[in-house]
């Protein structure tokens, strides 16, 4: 029997379970990765058994190597299911042998803990929503009440700690997203719930995060600090999630919203409408599809102005913004996100896929027509960004497209990696 196997044999113990023959080939091809620094991939079908598969060589690697593991889900429900309860068993399991447990954290994004300023009242209300004291009384009320009488008591902050849950719209109360948050600006840094996970996990020698972090470190800055070991669950997500992360977007509304939250901090915004309203025109002339040739002039010329417009606002609220004003923080945050798309569609057309699409119909039944710009190759994204200078596993129950593995191996941008098809019980 190999160590692999032996290891795995204490986790399965541990359960109460039995050997599954897949399950043995997997955690012995995953050690075998990790100890040559190669690439894998591992189609491991319902009732393999995947997540002690991987967990078992990981959670080696980062007691007896000293490696930084990262283990990232689609969903933050096997999120859950990992950090709650495979991982902490597998630890367990495997503690006598290797004489340690590692460090482990959960890693999630910044909106799916409680921002502490915005519960205190840091952060002004939107001008286009009624303030939740107007109905405390309705499900919106009360679920907003809850949210901050669990304040004081929960120790994490995560939104999946509270059950029952609340809806989106009550949670958006009291989070803000990563362009709003404050950072090391906020007065109340010490208590934050997101800087202390991203503490925690930055000392961790085990992470869990999802699918969505991996995106923001795919397409555009790093989130999960040095790491030796990334194993993707659910990897047959992995290219709709980064594409869905990195697909921005752009339409008049949006603009106006950004220039309202610029005029309600003191900014004269009337350069920052105009250049929406011409871009609402611009776009409202063309027919509904992709941009073959992206942005043609007339387009381009609109999306400069926007560009433009939106970067001069930011400089007039850059004062505010360094005294850690939450209002000044939004609107530049919008600002900064409209500069942004803006540019990346008039500067890198040939690397982006362009198209308009409807949004919702207005208040008199007129059709909205939005801007999209998505990556034209994801591959490269996950090649350079995720997969380089570290052993990589890709696992999932469906991973191969007629028996074999390269259609999703262009997918994710490998170079013949290694491949083993783990089956499932019904197989052995």
């Amino acid at each position: 029997m190999s160590e692999a196997a032996r290891l795995l044999a204490l986790a399965v113990e541990e359960l109460g379970g039995s050997e599954r023959a897949g399950q043995v080939a997997m955690t012995e091809a995953v050690s075998e990765a990790i100890a040559d620094g190669e690439t894998l991939l591992v189609q491991a079908g319902t009732g393999t058994g995947k997540s002690l598969g991987y967990l078992v060589p990981a959670v080696a690697a980062a007691v007896r190597d000293e490696s930084r593991v990262v283990i990232s889900t689609a969903t933050l429900a096997l999120q859950r299911q990992v950090f709650g309860h495979d991982l902490p068993l597998v630890a367990g399991a495997l503690a006598p042998e290797l004489d340690a447990r590692p460090d482990m954290a959960l890693l999630k994004g910044r909106n799916n803990y409680l921002c502490q300023h915005k519960l205190a009242g840091g952060y002004p209300e939107p001008e286009d929503e009624l303030p939740v004291a107007a109905g405390p009384t309705s499900p919106l009320g009360r679920d907003v009440k809850r949210l901050h009488e669990w304040a004081d008591s929960t120790e994490t902050g995560d939104r999946d700690d509270l059950q029952p849950g609340v809806s989106g719209k009550a949670w958006a109360q009291v989070s803000v997203s990563a362009r709003e948050c404050l950072g090391q600006k906020c007065p109340m840094v010490s208590t934050c719930f997101s800087e202390n996970a991203r503490t925690t996990a930055r000392a961790a020698a085990v992470v869990v995060t999802n699918h969505a972090m991996l995106a923001i470190e795919a397409a555009s800055h790093d989130v999960l600090g040095p790491h030796d070991v990334l194993v993707v669950d659910e990897a047959h997500e992995l290219v709709s999630r980064i594409t869905q992360s990195a697909t921005a977007e752009l339409a008049e509304s949006r603009i106006d919203a950004a220039a309202r939250a610029t005029r309600r901090c003191g900014v004269d915004s009337a350069d920052i409408e105009k250049a929406g309203r011409a871009l609402g025109d611009a776009i409202a002339a063309k027919p509904v599809g992709r941009l073959r040739d992206g942005a043609d002039e007339d387009l381009a010329l609109a999306l400069a102005a926007v560009r433009d417009a939106a970067r001069h606002g930011v400089s007039a609220l850059a004062s505010d913004t360094d005294k850690g004003d939450a209002g000044a923080q939004s609107a530049t945050a919008a600002l900064r996100e409209i500069s942004d798309i803006a540019d990346r569609v008039v500067s890198d057309a040939g690397e982006l896929v362009v198209w308009l699409a409807p949004a919702d119909g207005d208040a008199d039944g007129d059709v909205v027509v939005r801007l999209l710009a998505a990556p034209l190759d994801v591959a490269a994204l996950i090649a350079s960004r995720l997969v380089t200078e570290r052993v990589a596993v890709f696992t999932s129950a469906t991973l191969t497209l007629g028996g074999r593995f390269e259609a999703m191996s262009v997918q994710l941008g490998l170079d013949e990696p290694r491949v083993l098809d783990a089956g499932s019980p019904f197989d052995y």
